[in-house]
Formats: structure tokens, C-alpha cells, sequence
């Protein structure tokens, strides 16, 4: 069995952000918006018992003067010696960027990059 496809969905993010300097003070902000996410994906079964899969997501973002993006990836490898149980055995990425430049009298520019990502272990149930 060969799975294949792409998609277009929409992610609610709830984003709450603080920066505090001597010279400028505090500031803050929060955020709730629907991000659109380009979704792509796959998968394949070697046999009755093994099968691979993969998928990528995608978000950009250009507001003013703020850019960033989101990226998540994974791959599986997936076991199922039973018929209603399986183990999976993958890797998975999460990349966040954000930068913000802004130019004038009260400039202020900021560059933000975290990266999450490690090797995955789960079951699955089926009924």
C-alpha cells in the first residue's frame, strides 16, 4: 500500500511574548491568529508487518516588520506483529524562527530560533 498526498489546513497559535532591557523597559505581547500550513506526506508498506511514512509541514509568515516560519518534520518506521498492535520507531523535528527589525527613533530589532527535535518511540492500537 502507497499513501501520497499534500494539504492546506489551518493552525490556531496562541503566542505570548516579553522582552525587558534596561534602557527600553518592559514589553509585551500576545497573539491569536489562524496560521495556515502546507502539509505534505507520505507513506509505504513493505510488507503485511512493516511499513515507512513521513511528513512535512510547513508555515511562513511576513507581518510588518516580523518574519519567521515553522517547520516540522518526521519519519516512522512502523512495526505491527499483531493485528490490533504495532511499535514505531521514528525520528521528528520542530523549527521555529522569528525575526522582528524595525527602524526610526525607537528601533528594535530581535532574532529568535529554537530547535526541538530527537527520535520517537510509540505504540499504536487499532480496534
Amino acid at each position: 500500500m502507497r499513501v501520497l498526498g499534500v494539504g492546506f489546513g489551518l493552525h490556531w497559535l496562541w503566542w505570548q511574548a516579553g522582552l525587558s532591557t534596561e534602557t527600553q523597559g518592559s514589553q509585551g505581547s500576545n497573539l491569536l491568529a489562524p496560521l495556515p500550513v502546507l502539509s505534505a506526506y507520505g507513506g509505504f508498506a513493505l510488507n503485511e508487518q512493516w511499513s515507512v511514512n513521513a511528513r512535512l509541514d510547513y508555515f511562513s509568515l511576513t507581518y510588518e516588520q516580523y518574519h519567521g516560519g515553522i517547520t516540522v518534520m518526521g519519519l516512522n518506521v512502523l512495526y505491527q506483529p499483531f493485528r490490533h498492535l504495532g511499535f514505531g520507531l521514528g525520528y521528528s523535528g520542530t523549527f521555529l524562527n522569528f525575526q522582528a527589525d524595525s527602524t526610526g527613533l525607537g528601533s528594535f530589532q530581535g532574532k529568535f530560533n529554537q530547535n526541538l527535535q530527537g527520535p520517537t518511540f510509540y505504540l499504536t492500537a487499532s480496534f
